[in-house]
């Protein structure tokens, strides 16, 4: 499974793709740093063979130029990468952040934990249950039925609002 990982923090990079490398399914991750370089490794997935494609994009939205949600609107707009779950993981609480989210059709809201086992968990969670959809799925003619992965649901963990 093809993990695109959208996070600007050099530190979240290393513990995000530290803590995919202990899934219990083999993961392959590519990091980037920028929404540009997120468009760039969405555009080579679409162009190179089937097995480059994009199976996941783990999502941050506070990119320091332009936000996390534009990648999620190109990813909505293209036909082959609409299919492509996104989990937004965020340091972000906002409802704005959240409900934006929703509307872009994320498939699930992450907030960052500040405990480093709780942030663990938490990536440890998104790639088993994403992955154990791709294995259940895989060579299907879109990366996952729409609808078995809950398109029309919105998880979010991690935010409570008063």
């Amino acid at each position: 499974m093809n993990i695109l990982v959208v996070e600007d923090s050099i530190a979240d990079q290393k513990l995000i793709v530290n803590f995919l490398q202990e899934t219990k399914r083999p993961v392959k991750v590519t990091v980037a740093p920028s929404a540009q370089a997120a468009t760039l490794a969405l555009d080579e997935s679409l162009c190179g063979a089937p097995e480059k494609r994009i199976h996941l994009v783990i999502l941050d939205l506070k990119l320091c130029e332009t936000p996390g949600h534009e990648v999620l609107k190109k990813i909505r707009g293209h036909a082959s990468l609409r299919p492509t779950p996104v989990v937004v993981f965020t340091s972000s609480d906002l409802r704005e952040d959240v409900e934006s989210s929703w509307r872009l059709r994320a498939n699930w809201y992450v907030t960052k934990p500040f405990d480093v086992d709780a942030f663990r968990g938490r990536i440890v969670d998104i790639a088993e249950f994403w992955s154990s959809l791709y294995a259940r799925h895989r060579g299907a003619d879109t990366v996952y039925p729409l609808d078995e992965i809950a398109d029309q649901e919105f998880f979010v963990q991690g935010v409570s609002f008063p």
